[in-house]
């Protein structure tokens, strides 16, 4: 609500001008307040009492826990419902989407240039999201854990973004 209210006495205040780079900055504030609620929407109070803190730290960890069950349980595992979970979790989930936005507002909202300058900005944003996920669980707060992997993912899926923008800038700009 309080963003509606900025938007119509904004448009009020400066009628047309910039009308365009406004509603993309409107449709950013719009996009942060939506990561927001995801990162801290399901806070618990009172805090959880059996809180339990994990940190999956060794990137891509899953794939030797897979190799692992495939090794014991037979090639037949690979279809078994952890592997599908985690595709569902890592590629189908709002972690493969969540930072594309940033790339695309870096590219036309901010004007970022450089290659690496974008990366490092989404990786830490990525970086932040996961540890202020991993702050409210410390708390109780949340139920969540920390996943390297799917900083991983939201650095790629945002960087992926931000090329794909830059290209299509470069070829329609001409």
């Amino acid at each position: 609500m309080i963003l509606l209210l900025y938007i119509i006495v904004d448009l009020v205040r400066n009628k047309s001008r910039n009308l365009v780079r406004r509603v993309f900055f409107y449709s950013f504030i719009f996009y942060m307040i939506i990561v927001a609620q995801f990162i801290i929407g399901d806070i618990a109070i009172p805090p959880i009492k059996d809180k339990i803190i994990y940190a999956q730290t060794v990137p891509f960890y899953f794939l030797w826990e897979l190799s692992e069950m495939c090794r014991v349980n037979g090639l037949d595992f690979v279809v078994d419902w952890l592997f599908l979970n985690f595709l569902k979790l890592t590629l189908f989930n709002f972690n493969f989407t969540m930072l594309m936005p940033l790339g695309v507002y870096l590219v036309f909202l901010f004007k970022v240039k450089k290659k690496t300058k974008a990366f490092l900005i989404i990786f830490l944003v990525s970086f932040a999201i996961e540890t202020i996920k991993l702050s409210f669980a410390y708390f109780g707060l949340i139920r969540e854990y920390f996943d390297i992997d799917r900083i991983i993912i939201k650095s790629l899926s945002g960087y992926i973004a931000f090329i794909l923008c830059r290209l299509a800038m470069k070829k329609y700009s001409r």
